[in-house]
């Protein structure tokens, strides 16, 4: 979201001087591609992280099994393509190093203000700036501001019936208790979006009993992950002009099968039978519990 000073206020007759051109709020992949973007292109900027350290939703989640259901290639800047990913579906640790490789390389980092909070952002007409207040009391001031904020960065276990009367340990997957031992324990996850697919096969066999309560039934694709062979490491490091082109293939291949998924009288018919028979969402959690090689796909509004 980019917030900027309209054009058609009076202007100050001594323009105050902003302290910097650009603020952005957000330390994940979003604000740091685009506070890259702007010290290449010489504008002054901060950028506001609330948490210890950057990584956006790649800092915050670390449940069991998290990882990407992108594959590597695809999911990374495209002006810094990484030779060296392990594997084709790349693990939280793997993509946060990344972040942190790609904020070193850049020199961003002076530039990056941690345990930040933006509490309050008002535009002031007469000197045309927006000013932010922190958590730590302090203002900011800017010409621009651009919201990277998480839509889900701040996450909720909802309003269940008589909830209080729940003896036992209860959290969100986005805050994980590592200390906690589920061995033996009867075991509820609510909800089977990308998160509950990762989690289920990780605590399937460690549980007395699972249970998952699903709202929608997710649609549940074959995972081709795999580990990256080194000679394939090799090639993408000794011809970086083979990197843009194995980026543009998965692409396309992802954009195929989700043709297929939404048209598979149309698309060929191997891909039209992978569709209807491994995204037959009747399957839901249950299989991907019993398969750690499942992942999900999330059809649009109105999807079938």
């Amino acid at each position: 979201m980019l917030m900027h000073a309209p054009t058609d206020q009076p202007v100050a007759s001594t323009p105050e001087k902003p302290d910097v051109d650009v603020l952005v709020i957000g330390g994940g992949f979003a604000g740091l591609c685009m506070a890259i973007r702007l010290r290449q292109a010489g504008f002054s900027f901060l950028l506001l992280e609330r948490a210890a350290e950057i990584g956006g939703t790649w800092q915050v989640n670390t449940y069991p099994g998290c990882a990407c259901d992108i594959p590597s290639q695809l999911y990374s800047f495209s002006f810094e393509l990484k030779s060296d990913w392990s594997r084709t579906y790349p693990m939280q640790r793997e993509i946060l190093s990344y972040l942190h490789a790609c904020v070193n390389k850049y020199k961003i980092s002076e530039r990056i203000l941690l345990n930040t909070e933006a509490k309050e952002a008002r535009f002031e007409e007469a000197s045309r700036l927006w000013r932010v207040r922190t958590g730590q009391g302090e203002t900011i001031t800017a010409r621009t501001i651009i919201s990277a904020m998480g839509p889900l960065s701040r996450p909720t276990l909802g309003k269940l019936p008589a909830a209080e009367r729940f003896q036992g340990k209860a959290f969100h997957s986005s805050e994980w208790d590592h200390t906690y031992d589920f061995a033996g324990k009867k075991v509820a996850v609510i909800g089977t979006g990308a998160s509950a697919i990762q989690i289920v096969p990780q605590l399937a066999p460690r549980v007395h009993s699972l249970c998952v309560f699903q709202r929608s039934p997710p649609w549940i694709l074959p995972k081709f992950d795999v580990a990256h062979a080194r000679w394939l490491i090799w090639m993408l490091q000794t011809a970086p002009v083979l990197k843009p082109l194995a980026r543009s293939l998965l692409y396309w291949l992802q954009e195929a099968m989700g043709f297929a998924l939404a048209h598979p009288a149309r698309g060929n018919r191997t891909t039209a039978r992978a569709a209807r028979g491994a995204a037959d969402p009747r399957r839901g959690p249950a299989s991907a519990g019993r398969d750690a090689g499942l992942q999900h796909v999330q059809p649009g509004a109105g999807g079938k």
